[in-house]
């Protein structure tokens, strides 16, 4: 079976990229571009680009030495492609020149329709959160920071035009406890990910083609970047630190709808 991943390469998103690698030698990975941000115009802009650009470098380092303590190598991308050529036919016809059964997305951008019509066998995202209640951004920090313990987990769906919106065909919950922060409950959810979307390609190569999954009858909720502040940041570490949001004892568990 032949997968195209697009992935930016994050550390977290690598575990899951190398896993599909070495299960699946007849992999090509596929790097998005990003065009350089916009300035924010305001001080107050600039001070939340700040503030976000140093959260986001930190949880990365975090990550990084979790997951890869030795470093993380390179990616060893075919090629990239900007963004914004994977909204229209350009970018498709790059991705259609790698042949793919299997499109699967991890820290990819939205995706225009032409490019999701390009694998044989269906596209798909490793997304974590538990979709639809905890789409887009920072979902993890969300359901923690909410104390909604029942929906701290990822899941892979259908890819659709919509953010997070397809059909969903298996949601992973890792194992929490007490001591259970961020960083941890992130790399317990990429460990889980990785095997579950192995074991799920897999089952897909079986059958010949994939599961239709099972639809998102709620809408949910769309959480964005700039949602997550400096001060809601503190906030959840004062909680925690006192005591009063602590997740409880559970073991890990998955779901499978396929």
């Amino acid at each position: 079976m032949r997968i195209v991943v697009l992935t930016a390469g994050e550390p977290r998103e690598r575990v899951v990229v190398d896993a599909v690698r070495a299960a699946f030698p007849d992999t090509a990975v596929v790097r998005p571009v990003a065009a350089p941000p916009t300035p924010p115009s305001r001080r107050r802009g600039l001070v939340r680009g700040l503030v976000g650009r140093l959260t986001w470098r930190l949880h990365r380092t975090l990550w990084e030495r979790a997951l890869y303590p030795a470093g993380l190598p390179p990616l060893g991308a075919a090629f990239e492609i900007p963004d914004a050529e994977l909204r229209d036919a350009a970018g498709a016809e790059r991705l259609r020149a790698l042949a793919p059964d299997v499109l699967l997305t991890a820290r990819a951008p939205l995706l225009g329709r032409p490019s999701l019509e390009v694998p044989r066998w269906g596209a798909f995202n490793v997304h974590y959160g538990i979709a639809p209640h905890y789409r887009g951004n920072d979902t993890l920090f969300w359901a923690l920071d909410r104390e909604d313990w029942d929906r701290v987990g990822g899941c892979v769906h259908h890819l659709s035009p919509g953010v997070d919106t397809g059909h969903v065909v298996l949601e992973v919950y890792p194992a929490l406890g007490p001591s259970s922060g961020e960083i941890a409950v992130d790399v317990a959810t990429t460990r889980l990910l990785a095997r579950e979307v192995v074991r799920f390609l897999r089952a897909v190569e079986a059958r010949g083609g994939p599961p239709a999954g099972v639809p998102q009858l709620e809408r949910g909720r769309n959480f964005r970047s700039r949602e997550r502040t400096l001060g809601r940041d503190l906030a959840h570490l004062a909680r925690r630190a006192v005591g009063r949001s602590r997740p409880p004892l559970r073991g890990e568990r998955v779901v499978r709808f396929y």
